[in-house]
């Protein structure tokens, strides 16, 4: 049976792929190493090579120890061999960001932008404008841009680029991908903001070292990231990760979603300040509810606000207890604006996780919390999730 030359693309496309993706994991890496670790012939791992050399995105770099005879070159990839945007779109800020072939930031802008309530080709044009401008803020020409992703909190359909519902942006059915990435000419990737998240920390951050982990993101919302042998999960449409939503409290608080006993309305910004104002209650208090800023400083000398922490944390850690006990997963990696919680939420959270998971799940489970850093990592984490999908034929 003869092979067609499509076919015989198709098999160097993945060959070329797996390369690169090696060389990302083991750089610098010589050739016979990479032929050694893939099967490959010497002569293909040299053609596949020699040809990510001449687009840009592979470099040689010294030369590896040898007993005898020539010394192999070493290969790395290029950290300016392009370069992809990455935008965290929020109801009235965006961030967008530059990053190079080693998942870096090398540019970015913050703008305040309301996008609620526009119509449609508005909002495209308003999302088109921005990366024009951090195109030109950055200096690179657009030939070196690989492509544009976009993170957005909510229920996405990633294969077809639409936000299915953000109860935070106010978009149910909106089609993102395709004519963002008419207007730019350019590839669009849109995807949840955790899953984005979840993306970068497989690629070049702390999940490098797990095929199996979970990255959970706390604050405005409750998210979760799924890696499993090493691939983001989706699920069937793009809805995997719906943490925030998994019921709680039946016939509870009513979410931002519709539904009632969500988690997310009890452990979110807003359910922790509703908590909180429930105990207030409860005690007898009579005093207008505060700020998240105001509660996060009062919670040392306020023995409600400590209350309404633990237990916030307490319902938290019973909800990853679920997830480990349907995941197994090597590790947690928490993230988000609500990691300023604290020890006086977290130390509670960690003791229900331990108490909750079945059998030895939890013995030797790694539960790691990442600072704080701001949106441009969100924004960061979309610019990964184009690299992925682009270079290293990831999700």
């Amino acid at each position: 049976m003869e092979t067609s030359a499509t076919d015989h693309k198709a098999m160097r496309d993945i060959n070329q792929n797996r390369l690169l993706n090696l060389i990302r994991l083991n750089g610098p890496v010589s050739r016979p190493e990479l032929a050694t670790i893939t099967g490959l012939s010497p002569a293909t791992v040299l053609a596949l090579t020699n040809d990510l050399i001449s687009r840009q995105v592979v470099i040689e770099k010294g030369t590896a120890n040898a007993p005898r005879g020539r010394r192999p070159t070493l290969l790395e990839i290029d950290s300016k061999g392009g370069y992809a945007i990455g935008l965290m779109i929020r109801e009235h800020e965006t961030v967008g960001v530059v990053v190079n072939l080693h998942g870096s930031v090398v540019s970015s802008l913050h703008w305040d932008l309301t996008l609620i309530n526009q119509d449609a080709q508005q909002t495209i044009e308003l999302i088109a404008e921005r990366v024009e401008e951090l195109i030109t803020h950055a200096g690179f020409t657009r030939e070196r841009i690989i492509g544009v992703g976009c993170a957005i909190s909510g229920f996405i359909d990633s294969q077809h680029g639409i936000c299915v519902d953000s109860w935070q942006l106010g978009w149910h059915d909106f089609e993102l991908g395709r004519p963002l990435s008419e207007r730019l000419r350019m590839p669009v990737l849109v995807s949840n903001n955790v899953g984005c998240i979840s993306c970068y920390e497989n690629l070049f951050g702390r999940g490098q070292a797990y095929q199996n982990f979970l990255t959970v993101a706390i604050g405005r919302g409750l998210g979760l990231g799924i890696v499993i042998n090493g691939e983001l999960y989706g699920g069937a449409i793009g809805g995997a990760g719906e943490f925030g939503h998994t019921i709680m409290v039946v016939d509870g608080r009513k979410c931002e979603c519709g539904k009632r006993g969500c988690l997310e309305a009890y452990i979110s910004h807003r359910g922790l300040l509703a908590t909180y104002a429930s105990l207030l209650k409860a005690e007898g208090y009579q005093q207008e509810e505060p700020t998240l800023e105001q509660l996060l400083h009062s919670a040392s000398g306020d023995a409600v606000a400590r209350q309404a922490f633990q237990q916030a944390g307490r319902m938290f850690g019973v909800g990853l207890a679920n997830v480990v006990n349907l995941f197994n997963p090597e590790c947690i990696i928490l993230t988000g604006e609500g990691i300023e919680f604290g020890d006086r939420f977290f130390d509670s959270a960690l003791q229900m996780l331990h108490e909750h998971t079945f059998s030895r799940l939890g013995r030797s489970l790694e539960v790691l919390r990442e600072p704080w850093a701001g949106y441009e990592s969100w924004a960061r984490g979309a610019g990964a999730l184009v690299l992925g999908r682009f270079l290293f034929a990831q999700l």
